[in-house]
């Protein structure tokens, strides 16, 4: 098993999920951390809660400052619909210097990242809400040694995300069982 990534490491992982996906916002950073680390094994280091968002830890906002700090991303301001704003993460200046430093650990996990990337980049930041905490209730079933039906995850999930409707998180659910995901859930 790989050593458990530094932090030029982590601010690496964000730079090149940054390149990757130059419309991603903080809530899909933090979404794409925690796939990456427990479901493509990603040795990221990080302890993640279900927080108010879903899956959350302190340490990817950590991450993203110190790329921030380093100039290998920047965060652009972005207008969406209904005025609401965001800020989304591209590749800043500095990007290349970073990856001298993080790049082996970078590369080592690069079809982890582009999975990551390829999988979830349609999805915005309200959708990721909602699979992380379904991936989340997966793997707290698996820690409990169960198995959950797919109604049974579902009423988990809405009972923690009770503002989304029942056939949103059923689409969902049915988008990203085929990605492999659940390891919990028993047809």
């Amino acid at each position: 098993m790989n050593a458990i990534a530094n932090e030029f490491e982590r601010a690496g992982v964000v730079t090149r999920l940054a390149e990757l996906n130059p419309h991603m916002g903080r809530t899909a950073l933090m979404k794409y951390a925690y796939l990456l680390q427990e479901v493509k094994g990603v040795p990221l280091g990080y302890d993640f809660i279900l927080f108010n968002y879903g899956p959350y830890d302190a340490g990817v906002l950590t991450a993203n400052n110190y790329a921030k700090h380093l100039g290998a991303v920047r965060e652009v301001p972005e207008d969406l619909p209904g005025g609401m704003r965001k800020n989304r993460l591209e590749r800043g200046p500095n990007a290349a210097e970073l990856m001298e430093v993080a790049g082996e650990f970078v590369d080592a996990n690069a079809d982890a990242i582009q999975w990551v990337v390829d999988e979830f980049k349609s999805y915005n930041a309200g959708e990721m809400e909602l699979i992380g905490t379904m991936v989340f209730a997966d793997r707290e079933a698996k820690a409990e040694g169960k198995t959950r039906s797919k109604g049974e995850l579902l009423d988990i999930v809405l009972q923690i995300k009770f503002h989304y409707p029942r056939d949103k998180a059923e689409k969902l659910y049915d988008e990203v069982k085929p990605k492999g995901v659940f390891v919990a859930v028993r047809e």
